[in-house]
């Protein structure tokens, strides 16, 4: 499957970002011009990391819950107008990002993403809630 994968991302459209983010777009047939984002952030090395899995999986869950400039419930509200279906996970390794939305909403849906990756509020409030989940 990976064989697979690689060699369609060759035919596709590749690319490296400034900073080293490799970026593979495969084009696929969809309906209703859905379109899928996988992202997954690495950090950390295995010394700096080690025993710190716990606060990595709050800081994923926490990422999407508000940021500097939107709520959580303005986040979902602009996420459900965009038709998008976002997650979040963390881990002590790094944080993955799944994105499902239209074609045309993805830049938009992109940027929230980007907003709450850069700019998470931490509420103390939020951070209460989770726990409680």
């Amino acid at each position: 499957m990976l064989a697979n994968w690689a060699a369609r991302a060759r035919s596709g459209k590749a690319m490296i970002w400034p900073g080293g983010l490799k970026l593979a777009m495969l084009s696929k047939k969809t309906r209703g011009a859905m379109v899928s984002v996988a992202l997954n952030l690495r950090w950390g090395t295995e010394q700096a990391l080690m025993g710190k899995s716990d606060a990595a999986r709050m800081v994923g869950a926490m990422l999407l819950r508000g940021t500097k400039t939107h709520t959580r419930e303005q986040l979902r509200d602009l996420f459900d107008k965009l038709k998008a279906r976002v997650s979040v996970s963390g881990e002590a390794t790094g944080v993955s990002v799944s994105v499902e939305t239209t074609r045309e909403n993805l830049p938009e849906g992109m940027k929230l993403v980007a907003e709450g990756l850069r700019e998470p509020a931490f509420e103390t409030k939020e951070f209460a809630l989770l726990q409680q989940e």
